[in-house]
């Protein structure tokens, strides 16, 4: 089972966190830039962390040189627990697909 995120990453900042902006998008700050694929490496490893999840079964599907990103996430936690592990609130939106 996998479920996708789309999220919007903001490489450079201070330090990494999760928000859900007023519009619903799924914000990943990370303190990695964005040169020569560390960020994207930075929002896998985030991800891997937060969730307890292998970062073999985090990929990026699309966005590998933008900060709009679609992220497929192969595991059985559901797209509300993962938003809820993250701190982010739940909104039917956009953002994810099962």
């Amino acid at each position: 089972m996998s479920c996708i995120l789309d999220l919007k990453v903001v490489p450079g900042a201070k330090k990494k966190r999760w928000v859900r902006a007023d519009s619903g998008e799924l914000k990943c700050y990370v303190t990695a830039q964005a040169i020569d694929g560390k960020a994207n490496k930075a929002v896998i490893d985030a991800l891997s962390d937060d969730l307890g999840i292998a970062k073999s079964k985090i990929r990026i599907l699309s966005g590998h040189t933008a900060r709009h990103k679609r992220i497929e996430i192969e595991s059985a936690i559901t797209v509300v627990e993962i938003l809820r592990i993250l701190g982010v609130d739940f909104v039917q939106s956009t953002l994810w697909q099962d």
